[in-house]
């Protein structure tokens, strides 16, 4: 497997390249904050919506409240990328480093359970920074090992108050933005863990909802749920990636929403 490799030079041009991109989305016209992964990523696809989708995929909600208050302990990107398997995972770090909230509220908060799901917390051991990715995203060699100590899944008796922080910070700069809230579904996945972290994520939703709305929790039927119908390897092994009746269910919901269903989207 190839090593991956940047300069400081080119990760400095990277980070400003996407600052400027975020900041003229939101400053342009009406933009849309984001914190979805490939299911709400193209979900957002079918709907057809235009509004820009400033996302921060793997920006956990116990890490957005805690670089909210300490912006030093923000994921610092090249120290990093050395130890990360694939490419496409590069910029989902970047992402965490240049979060921010714009003074210039979104239309929505869109964003779904993947990273409260899935994603494992990653701290620096000596300035405590972190970062946040999948347990196998990561070459965990000898050297990650020396600079990191993995944290795990946020854990679920924390994942109520994490989220009721992350909501209120949210409200406190935006006001009464709609929140689009959803839910990764785990049929696919065997592994009860993932399944009990479901209804724990879910659970937490429903008693936080009503404080915050608009708030829209979108779930699917496990009846709708199936495999891709695009029988490849990655996908028999995969199990949140789903069939299209799945992306079209929760595009259909989302079109629904307000501000979507009103004026030119």
């Amino acid at each position: 497997m190839k090593k991956v490799k940047i300069s400081q030079l080119e990760l400095t041009i990277r980070i400003f390249l996407t600052k400027i991109k975020n900041i003229f989305f939101v400053k342009k016209g009406r933009w849309i904050m984001g914190r979805v992964a490939c299911l709400g990523q193209d979900v957002y696809k079918l709907t057809g919506i235009s509004i820009p989708l400033v996302n921060y995929q793997k920006a956990r909600v116990d890490y957005i409240n805690e670089i909210s208050n300490k912006p030093d302990l923000k994921s610092k990107t090249i120290q990093v990328y050395k130890f990360i398997k694939r490419k496409d995972i590069r910029n989902l770090i970047l992402q965490q480093e240049i979060f921010n909230f714009f003074q210039k509220p979104p239309i929505a908060l869109y964003m779904d359970s993947y990273s409260e799901l899935t994603d494992q917390r990653f701290v620096e051991k000596n300035k405590k920074w972190a970062f946040n990715a999948n347990f196998s995203d990561i070459s965990h060699n000898k050297g990650f090992k020396e600079k990191f100590k993995s944290l795990g899944l946020l854990e679920g008796s924390d994942l109520l108050e994490s989220y009721n922080s992350f909501f209120k910070t949210f409200r406190r700069n935006y006001g009464s933005v709609p929140i689009i809230f959803i839910h990764f579904p785990v049929k696919l996945d065997g592994r009860d863990k993932f399944k009990l972290r479901y209804i724990e994520i879910k659970n937490a939703i429903d008693v936080l909802k009503n404080e915050f709305q608009p708030f829209y929790s979108l779930e699917v039927d496990e009846d709708i749920v199936d495999w891709p119908e695009e029988n490849s390897f990655e996908n028999e092994k995969f199990p949140y990636h789903y069939n299209q009746n799945t992306y079209k269910f929760l595009s259909d919901k989302v079109r629904k929403i307000r501000p979507f269903n009103h004026g030119n989207c």
